[in-house]
């Protein structure tokens, strides 16, 4: 029974002495632990306090890392593993395309028509400098010409955009190239993450078949609700909870989706962090986003807030006693952030302000 009368007179004494001074309660450090009073020394919100939102690793949107088949086929072979580093134009994967198939034959008509065209127009070229044809029926060979040209020209484009080289073009003419293999090459050297496709799988036109990627060009890419989008502007620092990787908040979509009431944002990976275990980040892979804010100030921790009717208060521990402050707060993650009033280093109270609330109420007893 002796501690319980020790705490209540404890209690008493100081109710009166905090009735007195409304914003400062004595209390030495050992009647702050008598009563349970927890403190926590709060710091700047750096980058690490905030929200943390799901988001994604990808490619950078500026240069070209992903392997889309152009044209629908069967898979034929893989000639890479996944995580293999290749370099660029290196052979990934060989489909089976009826649809190239039939390019090519248009291109090799188209080829041997232009071939025929080019025999005529020199055979009439020579003819009318001899003074045998007309002008008007070597105008007509020479338009003939023109328009076996591009047709060929056209069909040519349309192979070389799928990776024919002009090796590739001689072999298909002289026959060495089996028709309809569609060899899908590397974009640009770096590393090789493989979609779940087997040898013999059908791949429909504009599917992704695998992605090379750059270590320098990781982004990340996250869905942001509009009201903590506002609180981020364009060149912020910010953090993933996963791994030590700093990023640079690159983008932000002004578009709001209509259903989330949130925008897109993309972030770059800084090339100088990644090291360590952060080596290992992948395209694809799922992180978390720590949403800081832009502005400086204190973190708080939510269990240090204190709320009365329209005012918000923290208690503030030190050696002499509890300082009661009005403080002004924005939410900030699962605290606060404190733009004022707060300053680094100073002891929140986190637990027991039930009992101090009950000193400045004398104990609840009325005023």
């Amino acid at each position: 029974m002796l501690k319980p009368l020790l705490y209540v007179s404890l209690l008493v004494s100081l109710s009166a002495a905090a009735q007195e001074a409304d914003s400062f309660i004595p209390l030495s450090v050992a009647d702050q632990q008598r009563l349970g009073i927890v403190s926590e020394v709060v710091g700047s919100a750096g980058s690490d306090a905030g929200l943390r939102v799901p988001a994604i690793v990808v490619n950078s949107p500026d240069v070209a890392s992903r392997v889309i088949a152009r044209h629908s086929g069967i898979l034929k072979a893989w000639h890479v593993v996944g995580g293999e580093q290749v370099v660029v134009g290196q052979r990934l994967v060989t489909l089976i395309s009826p649809e190239l198939m039939t390019l090519e034959e248009s291109w090799l008509a188209a080829s041997h028509e232009l071939a025929t065209a080019d025999a005529e127009l020199g055979k009439d070229q020579q003819l009318f400098n001899e003074g045998i044809i007309s002008e008007l029926r070597l105008q007509k060979t020479r338009r003939d010409q023109q328009r076996a040209a591009f047709n060929q020209r056209a069909f040519q484009v349309q192979l070389v955009q799928l990776g024919f080289d002009h090796k590739d073009l001689r072999d298909l003419v002289s026959g060495q190239r089996e028709p309809g293999n569609y060899i899908l090459k590397a974009p640009q050297a770096g590393l090789v993450s493989r979609d779940f496709l087997r040898v013999g799988d059908t791949v429909e036109e504009t599917q992704q078949l695998a992605s090379v990627t750059q270590q320098a060009a990781l982004w990340l890419r996250a869905d942001v609700n509009t009201v903590l989008a506002a609180g981020l502007r364009i060149g912020q620092k910010l953090q993933i909870a996963e791994f030590d990787a700093a990023l640079t908040l690159l983008s932000k979509n002004q578009e709001v989706g209509a259903s989330s009431q949130s925008i897109q944002i993309l972030a770059r990976f800084d090339t100088t962090s990644m090291t360590g275990a952060a080596s290992a980040i992948r395209p694809g892979q799922r992180v978390s986003l720590i949403l800081s804010s832009s502005v400086p100030g204190i973190y708080v921790p939510a269990k240090a807030v204190t709320h009365s009717e329209n005012a918000t208060f923290v208690y503030i521990s030190s050696e002499k006693g509890i300082a009661v402050r009005e403080v002004v707060l924005k939410p900030l993650g699962d605290g606060y952030l404190a733009e004022s009033g707060i300053a680094a280093n100073e002891s929140l109270v986190i637990s027991g302000t039930a009992q101090l609330k009950g000193i400045q109420l004398g104990l609840g007893g009325g005023e």
